[in-house]
């Protein structure tokens, strides 16, 4: 399982893993997917030889939405032969605006892929003005499969259609290469003291994936010079922490 073959890298990070897995596969039977193993070390991390057939022999891929996906669940997927490409998209563009595709070998690890065709797509700022390759701002589309507008309520169409582009509420930029990187919500950004925004699921992600103690976590700022949090730890990693280094049950906080 996932844990499993994360705790096997030396160092506890699941890219030393993927690099030794993907060293002991056999060379890819279609271009980027590696298909396979050629010996026990797969068995070893309770991954099947062939991890294509354990699902019947017919997977490719498949594609996440909703939720941004993990970038390292993404290579850990891409590694054991089945990609997995993240797609952006919302109910009022009907609903598919990006994806990474095996096509063409568009994907890129953290993106939301290339703009589909033939939409047009531009970032703007604050202003409402367009801004260049790789900064960020709000994500705006056109095209056919933009909504006509909300059911009985024309202030709210007002507001997220404006002159045919829709304002998605979403945050992000176009990369270099065409890639679309999403970043998160306008709505649930948080504000410095300096006025500078930024978008705390990222920062929550990171905290949590890198850390075996915390199973859940809050970021809050209101314009203040500090950016405080709600942590849930995780109990039983706590215990098996504090076991480990023989620490007194009477020296232990409530766990």
């Amino acid at each position: 399982d996932y844990d499993t073959v994360v705790a096997v890298g030396g160092d506890g990070t699941l890219n030393e893993v993927i690099s030794g897995i993907q060293t002991l596969k056999t060379p890819p039977a279609v271009g980027y997917l590696p298909q396979g193993s050629t010996n026990d070390f797969a068995a070893s991390l309770e991954i099947p030889s062939d991890p294509v057939q354990a699902f019947g022999g017919h997977l490719e891929f498949f594609v996440g939405g909703g939720a941004l996906l993990d970038a390292e669940l993404q290579r850990f997927f891409y590694a054991i032969g089945i990609p997995m490409f993240q797609g952006y998209g919302l109910s009022e563009a009907t609903p598919v605006i990006s994806t990474n595709s095996p096509k063409h070998h568009w994907h890129r690890f953290g993106s939301s892929g290339k703009i589909l065709i033939p939409l047009d797509l531009k970032i703007l700022d604050e202003a409402g003005r367009e801004v260049p390759r790789g900064q960020k701002g709000e994500i705006v589309i056109r095209g056919e499969n933009v909504m006509a507008g909300y059911w009985k309520n024309p202030t709210a169409t007002a507001e997220t259609v404006r002159d045919g582009w829709l304002h998605t509420g979403d945050m992000g930029y176009v990369s270099e290469d065409d890639f679309l990187y999403v970043l998160g919500r306008f709505k649930s950004l948080l504000i410095a003291s300096d006025g500078e925004k930024y978008s705390p699921e990222g920062m929550e992600e990171a905290i949590v994936d890198k850390s075996p103690y915390i199973d859940q976590i809050i970021i809050h700022n209101n314009q203040s010079p500090f950016t405080g949090a709600i942590v849930v730890p995780n109990r039983e990693a706590l215990r098996r922490e504090l076991e480990a280094r023989r620490v007194p049950e009477g020296e232990r906080a409530a766990t």
